[in-house]
């Protein structure tokens, strides 16, 4: 029998998400494969993933720890699943997990084949610069090619492929196992900043839903910074002369990932370092979704 891998997401309000990521990754896999949890809008997504597995998940009223309690749902989900197929890999709507273009072309088979139990991809964050990519985001066509330039984050260099149990922190930023892999040759492409328009959108969005009612400010452990701040996110990054990457790997910032300390809950976590240049995609990339 050959290996199998039980692929996992998470959906709220993300219909421009799940389309990207459907198209992708049932080039590889067959929707029996997929399991799509459900926070919210139900019917809808049940449509636009039909054929995967789909979880209807009751969603709590928001409190100051729903993140923790989020990640605890999803590590033993994954974990679960562990028992029944060789692999399992949750990301976010949001996250697409490449294989470099000169390693191979079908990211499940090499990751089946991989010999190590737990392994991270290397981070990206693709940025929409509207100076140079004016038209907003068009979903008859690849994200890459449209959307070329990236900046290098270890924050997305997330443990998010294993063989075994694993609990995740918050963000699946970060988990138990102290020796997880770093793979140059698998990439996670973070799509958070690809359009503009899609960014704003979401992030009002996300902003209300992070409120406290009783205060009407955001709970303190709800929320990453781009969903708090109204600053443009391009002001994040340096924007001098934009070069063309000649590989999407960083080593320097793998080499960061390995400083892990131990954490009073049991999760190893680190300092992330990103490096906050733009650079443009190396040419083979363009068009992988």
């Amino acid at each position: 029998m050959s290996k199998q891998l039980a692929l996992f997401t998470m959906v709220y309000d993300d219909d421009v998400y799940l389309d990207i990521f459907l198209r992708y990754w049932t080039r590889f896999l067959p929707r029996e494969n997929i399991f799509v949890l459900m926070h919210a809008n139900y019917d809808r997504y049940e449509a636009l993933a039909k054929g995967c597995n789909t979880l209807r998940i009751n969603r709590p009223a928001v409190h100051d720890n729903s993140e923790r309690d989020r990640w605890s749902m999803i590590s033993h989900f994954v974990s679960g699943a562990c028992y029944m197929f060789d692999r399992a890999i949750y990301t976010d709507v949001d996250e697409i997990i490449v294989l470099d273009p000169k390693v191979g072309t079908n990211p499940v088979e090499y990751i089946l084949d991989h010999p190590d139990p737990v392994v991270a991809p290397t981070g990206i964050d693709i940025v929409h610069v509207p100076d140079q990519e004016p038209n907003d985001y068009d979903p008859t066509l690849p994200v890459l090619g449209q959307r070329r330039h990236f900046v290098h984050n270890s924050w997305y260099s997330k443990p998010a492929i294993t063989r075994h149990a694993i609990r995740w922190g918050s963000g699946g930023h970060y988990c138990d196992q102290e020796n997880y892999v770093i793979d140059p040759n698998l990439t996670l492409f973070h799509l958070r900043l690809f359009d503009n328009r899609q960014f704003q959108e979401r992030r009002a969005a996300r902003y209300s839903m992070i409120i406290d009612p009783a205060t009407g400010k955001p709970f303190p452990n709800l929320g990453g910074k781009t969903w708090r701040t109204e600053a443009d996110y391009l002001d994040e990054f340096r924007l001098g002369t934009i070069k063309t990457a000649e590989q999407l790997n960083a080593p320097q910032l793998n080499r960061a990932s390995y400083k892990l300390r131990k954490v009073k809950n049991g999760i190893y976590v680190r300092s992330p370092t990103t490096k906050r240049q733009i650079l443009r995609l190396p040419p083979e990339y363009v068009g992988l979704f």
